[in-house]
């Protein structure tokens, strides 16, 4: 796995996307950006390449200051 896809924490999701962690469970339970997986205990994991997309799509479709890209 490439460290642009390797699975990392909600927290480092939230962080990554600059939203909290509340916004990105409510956005699971909504279907608008479902974990690539969860771990044994339930923790939700994210890959880079899904938020990425979710965070340029949503610079173009001015939802997010571009201020947020990398």
């Amino acid at each position: 796995m490439t460290p642009f896809n390797r699975p990392i924490s909600i927290a480092e999701a939230a962080r990554f996307l600059g939203v909290s962690i509340n916004t990105l469970r409510l956005w699971d339970q909504q279907g608008i950006l479902k974990p690539w997986s969860r771990t044994a205990g339930g923790h939700r994991r994210y890959l880079l390449s899904d938020l990425t997309a979710m965070r340029e799509s949503s610079v173009r479709n001015g939802q997010v200051s571009p201020a947020h890209r990398a």
